[in-house]
């Protein structure tokens, strides 16, 4: 089961609803083999997942605000770029298939040091890929399915695949990217 829970943030946030609606347009039965959730809080993490059973889900795909190795999801913190936070993910692992994966999904989640260090650092900790954006998400990259597979493989990186950080990259029409330090780069 390829599993999507995306941010529910205590008040409305336009780019999470786009993308939650567009992921699941109409209430409507979802195939045995997807599925879609809210999530306000990483500490319901754990609870979503064992909603679906046991080593049932092969793609979890965790949607939330991002900057280079960190994911926030409604009002909390997922993961960041300190090995302390590393464990909430590494929780989650008894309701994962063994060969699952672990998107994400928020901006530049997978760029520069820091997210080279939480992708490697995570996916050694749990012994599976781990996912995160080299780019800026926008609400047009979400279809019926989920993030779609084209912005996937032109925005994704895996830590599986990275030898050495790779640069947050700008898609056309991207501001410049703010740093931690507060330093624009172009």
């Amino acid at each position: 089961m390829h599993l999507t829970l995306i941010s529910y943030p205590r008040s409305m946030d336009p780019r999470m609803e786009a993308a939650a609606f567009a992921a699941r347009p109409d209430p409507a039965p979802q195939p045995r083999s997807r599925a879609f959730g809210r999530c306000q809080h990483p500490s319901q993490l754990r609870e979503l997942l064992a909603s679906h059973g046991r080593r049932r889900v092969r793609r979890l795909d965790l949607v939330g605000h991002g900057r280079p190795g960190t994911l926030r999801m409604g009002s909390g913190v997922v993961v960041t770029p300190e090995p302390s936070s590393w464990s909430l993910l590494a929780g989650l692992d008894p309701y994962l298939h063994p060969q699952a994966e672990l998107r994400l999904l928020g901006c530049h989640t997978g760029a520069d040091r820091e997210g080279f260090e939480v992708l490697r650092g995570v996916s050694a900790l749990m012994g599976r890929t781990v996912w995160g954006t080299a780019s800026l998400l926008y609400s047009g990259d979400w279809g019926e399915l989920g993030l779609k597979d084209e912005v996937a493989r032109e925005w994704l990186v895996s830590s599986a695949g990275l030898a050495t950080p790779v640069p947050a990259r700008r898609r056309f029409g991207d501001p410049p990217v703010e740093r931690e330090s507060g330093r624009r780069v172009a």
